[in-house]
């Protein structure tokens, strides 16, 4: 017997997702998405993957065998393959004392019939109205996890959002990145600075160089948990120095330009984080050191003698102003000695004029 979560259920199994791959080697085996033999309650579950026994063998999308009593209500089956003697897209075989088998559903490349549930293409199974029905089952039963849906996650089909999904905001204020959606609860945003040899920062760059701007930051954020649905991401550009502002996402291989509105807030939804850049005006010095390299492929040494020369008045400038500070907080100095010394002297002579005795004759 093998089974994606247990060998035999008797009890109640409900918001549970099976990924494994179930094998019974016996040729007489029996294999089942989430039980081997169901006599209980399985509900609102998923199985994916592949089950497969040998030639006499049975094997069941969700059950292997569906016993006496048992019930399966709310699942769906999307096995890759499902090999054995007897199989179906739900459950293998079937008690006649069996309970109700209700709103399932299956792959339609599984072989099964209305006994089994509803077969849907992979199409229709990987989508936001699967989703959306699957939610309408489970609506108003507080013991029934809700489903959420993401084209890149869960090869596109519907996923069982866990009691600890919630609805979450974080945070990254130095560099004004706000990502919001359901997610879990401990999920942490992390932003992973391009370096200047990556491949995607250096198709920012090149992007940034045919607008005559140049690359104030990039990077490539991620969300430690995981992100579950779809997520709003915005970036605040109060918190850069610079203006002509540009904002760069890269997805597909492609950049994208993101609108930035009047409180200069860029924001996009998206089903994934995807790396991004903040663009600005290039700098005067920018301009001047862009010019000098442009110059210097040409062979004009010229340019380069002018950077020297503009380093060198620099420097100078630079070392005048200090020489000048410091000449004249030593000239302050002084003053304030000089004074000092003369209070000193008055105050002295006050005090021999004291000790000095009357010698006027009347």
């Amino acid at each position: 017997m093998a089974g994606g979560v247990v060998v035999e259920n008797k009890g109640v199994i409900r918001n549970t997702a099976n990924y494994a791959k179930a094998t019974a080697s016996a040729s007489d085996g029996i294999a089942g998405g989430i039980a081997v033999v169901n006599s209980g309650t399985i509900e609102n579950c998923m199985s994916i993957d592949a089950l497969s026994t040998k030639e006499n063998g049975i094997a069941g999308g969700i059950v292997g065998k569906l016993d006496e009593n048992g019930s399966i209500q709310i699942a769906y089956s999307a096995q890759t393959a499902i090999e054995g003697g007897t199989t179906g897209a739900v459950f293998g075989t079937k008690e006649e004392t069996a309970g109700a088998v209700n709103n399932t559903y299956y792959l339609d490349t599984l072989s099964g019939n209305e006994e089994q549930g509803t077969a849907k293409t992979a199409a229709e199974m990987k989508s936001n109205a699967f989703k959306e029905e699957l939610n309408t089952l489970v609506a108003g039963n507080e013991e029934l996890c809700s489903w959420t849906w993401n084209s890149t996650k869960n090869q596109g089909y519907p996923r069982i959002l866990s009691s600890l999904i919630t609805e979450v905001e974080l945070v990254n204020a130095s560099k004004g990145v706000t990502v919001k959606g359901m997610m879990h609860k401990d999920t942490k945003l992390q932003l992973n600075e391009l370096e200047k040899k990556n491949d995607i920062y250096q198709a920012f760059k090149k992007y940034a160089e045919k607008a005559d701007k140049q690359v104030l930051y990039s990077a490539e954020p991620t969300l430690v948990y995981g992100d579950e649905g779809n997520l709003n991401v915005k970036l605040d550009l109060s918190k850069y120095r610079g203006k002509g502002y540009k904002v760069l996402v890269y997805r597909n291989n492609q950049i994208e330009e993101l609108e930035i509105d009047k409180q200069m807030i860029a924001s996009k939804d998206v089903e994934e984080m995807v790396p991004f850049a903040v663009l600005a005006e290039k700098s005067e010095l920018s301009k001047t050191v862009d010019h000098i390299k442009d110059t210097v492929k040409t062979g004009d040494n010229s340019s380069v003698i002018l950077l020297l020369c503009i380093v060198v008045v620099a420097g100078s400038v630079a070392g005048g102003v200090i020489y000048w500070r410091k000449k004249k907080a030593k000239k302050k100095t002084k003053k304030k000695n000089r004074r000092n010394q003369k209070r000193k002297k008055k105050i002295q002579k006050k005090k021999d004029l004291r000790k000095t005795p009357n010698t006027d004759v009347a």
